[in-house]
């Protein structure tokens, strides 16, 4: 049981996490056991983000001291938060582990402040991360100067082969007249 004070610090690290984060995404991780929720919490703590528990009441508290009317208790069971800077990222790593982990469930979220229902965090979870977008740029540009250079290889090895085909003609037509 927690008293008081503890309470109030809880209410205070939340209240400070929503403040410094871009994102917020709520979870019901009922049925996880102690070692997936590690696993999931060390995954976020890897990419500097940070998976919360707590009681419905304190979350409510919190996003009062904030100003954010939304009320926690309508999600059924029980509450994590995951925070992030990287709304992209995070979302990932929270849709992967409930892809793999049924029983963690993403209920919603908070986009700078703003709430997303859990179908808008499903979508911003399938978009490419900026690293991916980066590589297919990359891709892209460097796919002219490709095609370009097995271009020139091509018509090189073309012009061998035709080179090659002549000199063969000149030596037999050489060996042909030899012979008459």
């Amino acid at each position: 049981m927690l008293n008081k004070k503890e309470k109030q610090e809880i209410i205070e690290k939340i209240a400070e996490r929503l403040g410094n984060n871009r994102i917020v995404i709520f979870t019901d991780f009922t049925g996880l056991n102690v070692e997936q929720l590690q696993v999931l919490r060390n995954a976020l703590k890897a990419e500097k983000m940070i998976y919360q528990v707590a009681k419905k009441s304190l979350i409510n508290l919190a996003f009062k001291k904030k100003g954010l009317d939304i009320d926690i208790e309508q999600f059924a069971g029980s509450l994590a938060l995951a925070f992030g800077n990287d709304e992209i990222k995070l979302t990932k790593l929270i849709y992967d582990f409930s892809q793999t982990n049924e029983a963690l469930q993403i209920l919603g979220g908070l986009l700078e402040n703003k709430f997303l229902s859990q179908e808008e965090l499903n979508k911003i979870a399938l978009l490419p991360t900026r690293e991916e977008l980066l590589a297919k740029m990359i891709r892209c540009l460097n796919s002219p100067l490709y095609n370009l250079i097995s271009d020139l290889k091509n018509n090189i090895t073309k012009l061998l082969f035709v080179l090659e085909s002549i000199k063969n003609k000149n030596d037999n037509a050489e060996a042909n007249s030899k012979t008459a």
